[in-house]
């Protein structure tokens, strides 16, 4: 009686040891900068208050703020950001656009970034700030982690 081959027994017992899949090598996560501008800070740039859901799926379900002046906090996400969107919105703010980001890959599952932001106001008024997000890959996908506001001139970002 001939035995199977041993081929796909092998490259099956490697991948098991190795946890690789089947077809080759793990598949390479997102561009966090690409990440954080384009999927993150898209969904900014029309009416976000609709986009709620999309952008707290983007922050860990626990956020640490570390506000100025205050003690590093976490704070559940839905807590923290969810019901700022329609506060925002009944104080005239349209959107937000990234419009400045230094990014700052410090290994493969962690990134910072410190970004500047455009503010649209319904009278045509617009007002900037920026922020310093550390970010995690989980489960494939960036989500982030922590915030503080910061000064855009003390970081380069005026």
């Amino acid at each position: 009686m001939a035995s199977p081959p041993k081929t796909p027994l092998l490259s099956l017992a490697l991948t098991v040891l190795l946890g690789l899949p089947l077809t080759g090598a793990a598949a390479e996560a997102p561009d966090p900068e690409t990440w954080f501008v384009e999927t993150y800070g898209g969904l900014w740039l029309e009416a976000p208050w609709d986009q709620a859901e999309a952008i707290m799926s983007h922050y860990t379900e626990q956020v640490i703020s570390r506000e100025p002046g205050a003690a590093p906090e976490t704070v559940p996400t839905r807590e923290w950001i969810g019901p700022l969107f329609g506060q925002w919105r009944d104080e005239g703010w349209l959107s937000a656009e990234v419009v400045a980001i230094q990014t700052d890959r410090l290994n493969a599952n962690t990134a910072v970034f410190k970004a500047r932001w455009k503010d649209v106001y319904t009278d045509g008024s617009e007002a900037f700030s920026c922020g310093w997000y550390l970010a995690d890959l989980v489960d494939g996908a960036w989500k982030n982690s922590e915030y503080t506001s910061i000064d855009c001139a003390d970081h380069g970002l005026d």
